[in-house]
């Protein structure tokens, strides 16, 4: 529904439309632009308001026609038609490009209502003075080459003197014309205040000016690009130096252009070597920096170890002074281990005095500190070192009576005199002081 409602808006072909101009050349009729859009269907809209580029160059077109129905179009490409007028766009409001070069028009008109049009290309026509500027109020880029500016017979001013009614100009090309007179630098160009690029080559004024690139490019500051190439800072005030005092202040200025150049290089690379040395001193500073910490911390490590051995060999010393000697405590489970051993150990060594057998092997007290094994190799340790003081006893005792009977007294009265302990009493505390011995060993 919506496509069948929106057909009548398409362009529709009009059986009785003229296909000719007067001439006999082609006219832009609405057939001619319905084949155009069926053909380039992917460059166009059917419906003619929604184009906003229209391609018609190189059609033989005489006169621009049928225009009134492409009321958003920006940009026309109408050249190469051997078009003899401008008129025809009167509705095209919205034009803000119009290339219309190598046509036939000889007068600028019917531009009146383009109030948009920024960029109008007119070279290559047959145009001899520029008018019918005046309603183009944001016409920036204007393109004239190639045309007979200079051929009318009121004088180079009065040709160009409608350049003054667009003074937002900033490009300009009235180059390879018949421009005569030099006084259309002071009189028009430099009038021109926002002017920055501007094409002058192939006219005959230009040989009547002295010097004349730098004549131009001194008196028209904004100037930016000329004819064949760019002005760079350093040909602006070799030509300011050039107009205030010739070819020696320009030759002045040539030498302190030169001075700053070699000044700003030297400047330059004594920056880039103060860098390169900063970031060399930078480098150097961060890897002392790691360098310093890799060392504090192998000496802090250094003095924590040797710390810790001189304070070790410093209580070594004061214990074997002491005679002390550091022991791991033992815990309940080793205290009751060792108090059942003793009690056993004594049981043992009585029965063994009395003559009897035990029926019980020292060690045999399960305990979670000991294993079997050690437990019966700590029982064999103190059964072999109780026997070796009981033979040991029993030799003194062997050797006390052999001794002569004369000295039996003197012994008696001096055992009387010291009152030695009897044997169960001697026997038991070198059991004791053995078990102790052997504990400090295991431990």
């Amino acid at each position: 529904y919506h496509y069948i409602t929106n057909r009548s808006r398409f362009i529709q072909p009009d059986a009785d439309e003229d296909e000719k101009e007067e001439d006999g050349s082609p006219r832009l009729t609405n057939r001619f632009l319905f084949e155009l859009f069926r053909k380039e269907w992917r460059k166009y809209y059917r419906t003619p308001e929604l184009n906003e580029k229209l391609y018609l160059h190189y059609k033989g077109f005489s006169y621009i026609t049928n225009m009134a129905q492409f009321t958003q179009l920006k940009c026309l490409y109408f050249e190469g038609n051997g078009c003899r007028s401008l008129t025809g766009l009167e509705t095209n409001v919205e034009l803000r490009s119009l290339f219309i070069q190598e046509n036939v028009i000889e007068k600028i008109e019917g531009l009146d209502n383009l109030t948009e049009l920024r960029q109008l290309n007119l070279s290559d026509n047959m145009i001899k003075t520029v008018t019918g500027l005046a309603g183009c109020t944001n016409l920036d880029t204007l393109y004239m080459k190639r045309n007979r500016l200079g051929k009318d017979e009121c004088g180079d001013i009065e040709t160009l003197k409608g350049l003054l009614e667009r003074p937002n100009l900033t490009c300009l090309d009235i180059s390879d014309n018949y421009l005569t007179d030099p006084e259309i630098v002071p009189e028009i160009l430099m009038k021109l205040p926002n002017i920055k690029v501007l094409y002058l080559q192939g006219n005959d004024f230009i040989k009547k000016i002295s010097a004349f690139r730098k004549t131009v490019i001194a008196k028209i500051p904004s100037l930016t690009y000329l004819d064949d190439r760019p002005v760079f800072p350093e040909d602006r005030r070799r030509a300011e130096a050039y107009a205030r005092g010739g070819i020696e202040e320009e030759r002045k200025e040539m030498r302190i252009i030169k001075k700053e150049k070699e000044d700003l290089h030297w400047a330059n690379h004594e920056a880039f070597q103060l860098m390169i040395n900063k970031a060399k001193k930078e480098k150097k500073e961060a890897d002392e920096e790691v360098e310093k910490a890799k060392a504090d911390k192998k000496m802090s490590m250094k003095e924590m170890m040797a710390q810790a051995k001189a304070e070790k060999a410093e209580q070594d010393r004061k214990n074997a002074i002491e005679g002390k000697f550091e022991i791991e405590k033992p815990t309940e489970e080793d205290k009751q281990f060792f108090e059942e051993l003793a009690g056993k150990t004594e049981t043992r060594f009585a029965e063994k005095q009395e003559g009897k057998e035990h029926s019980e092997e020292v060690g045999d007290v399960p305990s979670n500190h000991f294993g079997k094994e050690r437990s019966d190799d700590f029982d064999r340790k103190v059964e072999e070192e109780h026997d070796k003081n009981v033979k040991s006893f029993e030799s003194a005792v062997d050797g006390a009576d052999k001794t002569s009977p004369e000295k039996l007294p003197v012994q008696e009265e001096e055992e009387e005199e010291d009152c030695p302990p009897d044997l169960e009493e001697l026997d038991r505390e070198e059991l004791e002081r053995t078990k102790q011995e052997k504990q400090q060993e295991w431990l």
